[in-house]
C-alpha cells in the first residue's frame, strides 16, 4: 500500500466563515507521520474535518492520484480513515460491534463481518476488548477502539484529532506506536498533537497552524524553533536536546510581542 498525498490551496469552515486559508502541503510521501501543531482556535480540528470531507472545501487534496474532494462519500471512507477528537460511539453497542459499522458493507475477501473486526482489533492488541460495551471502557481503551474504526476499511491515509488526549504516559506510546506501524506498509498518518515534544518524537514532518493559515512546515528541528513558539504560541522558550537527543521545550514565560510580530 502507497499512494502520495498532495494538499494544494485548501480552504474550509463553518457557515460561509473560513477557518482554514489557503494552505498547500509539499507532497507528502508514503509512511510519514505529519503532525499538525498549533494553538487553540487555530484550525487543527477544521483543518482534519476537511480533509475527511466532513466540510465543505475549496482546493485540492489528491490522494494516490484521487481528488477526494470530489469522491462519492463511500469511495473516499475506502481511502480515509478519520478519527474525531471525541471517541464516544454508541454506547449500547459491544466494541466488536462497534467496528463492525464501520466495515464495508461488502468485505473484498469474502470475509465475515465479525471475523473481519475481530482482526481489525487484533492488530491493535485490543481483541481481549471485543465483547465490552463501549460505555464501559476507560479512556485509553476508547482511543485504541476508535483508531479500530478509523483502519477497519484499510485507508491510506489516517487523520487523528488528539488521538493521545487525556492518556497516561504508557497509553499514550501504545497509541503512537500503533500509528507508527500503521505507516509501516505506506500508509500517511495526520495527526493532531499538543505536546511539542511528543511531536518532535513522533513526526517526520511537522505543519504549524496559526490562525487558519500554514506558518511553517518541516522537520522537527527545523519547525520547532524559539522564534515560531514566540510568534505562534506567544511563549519565550527554549529548545534543548535531552540525554537521548530527543527535543525538549523549555518554557520561560509568555512573549511580549513587538507591534511587528503581532501584526504577522
Amino acid at each position: 500500500m502507497t499512494a502520495d498525498l498532495q494538499i494544494n490551496g485548501i480552504s474550509c469552515g463553518y457557515r460561509n466563515r473560513a477557518v482554514i486559508r489557503d494552505i498547500t502541503l509539499p507532497l507528502l510521501e508514503p509512511g510519514a507521520i505529519v503532525a499538525l501543531i498549533g494553538p487553540n482556535g487555530a484550525g487543527k480540528s477544521t483543518l482534519l474535518r476537511g480533509l475527511a470531507g466532513l466540510l465543505p472545501v475549496t482546493g485540492s487534496v489528491t490522494l494516490d492520484g484521487q481528488e477526494l474532494v470530489h469522491l462519492p462519500a463511500p469511495r473516499r471512507a475506502d481511502l480515509v480513515g478519520f478519527m474525531p477528537q471525541s471517541v464516544i460511539g454508541r454506547v449500547g453497542l459491544s466494541v466488536l460491534e462497534c467496528v463492525m459499522t464501520a466495515l464495508p458493507r461488502h468485505s473484498p475477501d469474502g470475509m465475515e463481518a465479525d471475523v473481519a473486526a475481530l482482526a481489525v482489533l487484533a492488530r491493535l492488541g485490543a481483541d481481549d476488548l471485543a465483547n465490552r460495551a463501549v460505555g464501559q471502557l476507560s479512556g485509553g481503551q476508547r482511543q485504541a477502539v476508535g483508531l479500530a474504526v478509523a483502519i477497519a476499511r484499510d485507508p491510506k491515509l489516517l487523520l487523528l484529532d488528539e488521538p493521545t488526549s487525556a492518556l497516561d504516559l504508557a497509553r499514550r506510546h501504545m497509541i503512537m506506536q500503533h500509528v507508527r506501524d500503521l505507516t509501516h506498509d505506506g500508509r500517511i498518518a495526520i495527526v493532531v498533537l499538543h505536546d511539542l515534544a511528543y511531536a518532535a518524537q513522533w513526526a517526520d514532518r511537522i505543519a504549524v497552524l496559526h490562525e487558519g493559515r500554514l506558518f511553517a512546515f518541516g522537520t522537527p528541528d527545523e519547525v520547532l524553533t524559539p522564534d515560531m513558539l514566540r510568534q505562534v504560541y506567544r511563549i519565550e522558550a527554549r529548545v534543548e536536546r535531552c540525554s537521548a537527543g530527543r527535543l525538549q521545550i523549555m518554557t520561560d514565560g509568555a512573549a511580549t510581542l513587538t507591534q511587528q510580530e503581532a501584526r504577522r
